[in-house]
């Protein structure tokens, strides 16, 4: 991938977070909102709430077990012990500052 591209990628991501900004508020002025969504194929209640302990952070949970979170100020905030240590050996793997190209597809 040449550097334009890994460029235009980081440009995505930064896209996405001001989207789930501006859809939750950027001002984190209504940090209790909480947002629910059946999911279809499952069934199961997917939730987004706000992160009591860290403001503009949120939690994604699946009938009341946590599986994601983020931080929407600081995506480089890992909360996950299992996603600290993938991004420990990613830190240890790749060259320092240089940006990659990655996906963590849960199981």
């Amino acid at each position: 991938m040449t550097p334009e591209q890994n460029e235009a990628q980081l440009a995505t991501v930064h896209d996405n977070s001001e989207f789930v900004k501006s859809r939750i508020g950027n001002d984190y002025g209504d940090m209790s909102r909480t947002f629910q969504r059946r999911l279809s194929g499952s069934g199961l209640m997917a939730e987004i709430t706000a992160d009591p302990w860290r403001p503009g952070s949120w939690t994604l949970t699946i009938d009341g077990t946590p599986q994601s979170h983020v931080d929407t100020d600081d995506p480089t905030e890992l909360h996950f012990d299992y996603i600290q240590r993938i991004g420990h050996v990613i830190d240890r793997a790749f060259p320092e500052g240089e940006p990659i190209t990655a996906l963590h597809l849960g199981a």
